[in-house]
């Protein structure tokens, strides 16, 4: 059975890892901590940690994710290494004419909205910039 003291220091030490990255800026290890399980951060020490998911995020992928707005529309983001932000408005596709006749299109928003550049600020502690 854990302990209240051993919950109590893997609780302090993931939100030590946490903190470390976000004030580095170092986003796709901060996103990589969030997904890491409890039982996974009380096996290694907070150094381990850290050099385990720098390693695992060293290919810089972009950070995708969902946002459901205020009024209840949802959104997806794309957050690339430059910071910047694209903004897809879910479920709603739309037809583009090419030469080999249509394909589907998503409704892109390149200047993000300012509900979603707080909500990437308090997930990821990012500050992102629009083009």
């Amino acid at each position: 059975m854990i302990t209240k003291e051993e919950y109590e220091n893997v609780d302090l030490k993931i939100r030590e890892i946490r903190d470390y990255f976000l004030q580095n800026q170092e986003p796709y290890a901060l996103d990589a901590a969030y997904s890491k399980s409890w039982g996974w951060y009380r096996d290694h020490t907070a150094q381990e940690a850290i050099e385990i998911l720098r390693e695992e995020t060293k290919f810089e992928t972009d950070i995708n994710g969902r946002f459901t707005s205020k009024r209840g529309i949802e959104y997806r983001f794309t957050i690339s290494a430059d910071l910047s932000v694209v903004q897809y408005k879910s479920g709603y596709d739309y037809y583009v004419r090419c030469p080999g006749g249509s394909r589907v299109g998503r409704a892109k928003y390149v200047n993000p909205t300012k509900e979603l550049k707080e909500y990437i600020k308090s997930r990821y502690g990012l500050d992102v910039w629009n083009y």
